[in-house]
């Protein structure tokens, strides 16, 4: 019978360690982002350079397209319902 008793409590905590998880995870990815798109940001920056000087030697074929960045949308929460699975269980 203590079974039983306990089971809704363990839900209740696997359920906020998975919440803990997946905030962390999104925290992590938005840190990688950034520094994704700083070295986007470099990496055009060099090209713009290098283009100039291809410019001024008058070498239009051979000019460097920048690094395109992607719209990337994180989201923060996800609404998420059990339905009551977890009161079930």
């Amino acid at each position: 019978m203590e079974f039983y008793n306990s089971m809704p409590r363990r839900v209740l905590l696997s359920e906020n360690t998975l919440d803990k998880e997946a905030e962390e995870k999104i925290a992590d990815n938005k840190r990688l982002l950034d520094t994704v798109s700083q070295k986007i940001a470099s990496f055009n920056q060099s090209v713009f350079a290098i283009n100039a000087c291809l410019v001024s030697m008058q070498l239009y074929d051979y000019l460097l397209p920048p690094m395109e960045e992607t719209t990337i949308e994180i989201v923060d929460t996800v609404p998420c319902e059990n339905n009551g699975i977890a009161q079930t269980i």
